[in-house]
């Protein structure tokens, strides 16, 4: 792991542990990499980006660090008709 990312992981884990959720870096980084994003298409042109069901924690986690902004609980996509046929 490089040095940067190491920093920011430490950070992230003295944030959280602010907040109350006491937890190992190692333990931080699995909750985080074990919220997922999948895509479903229900229809020739539409895409829905939807986030698997979190823990407790990993709600916690996604509300903490806002992950909302970056990764929205479900969005809908509709393709350009190219695509969508392609």
């Amino acid at each position: 792991m490089c040095v940067l990312a190491w920093l920011v992981l430490k950070l992230m884990v003295r944030w959280v542990s602010e907040h109350q959720l006491e937890m190992s870096a190692l333990v931080l980084k699995q909750e985080l990499a074990d919220i997922q994003e999948i895509y479903l298409q229900l229809n020739p042109t539409t895409i829905h980006r939807v986030l698997t069901t979190r823990s407790t924690i990993q709600q916690q986690l996604y509300d903490l660090f806002n992950l909302k902004k970056h990764a929205p609980e479900r969005d809908s996509t509709t393709l350009p008709l190219h695509i969508a046929n392609g």
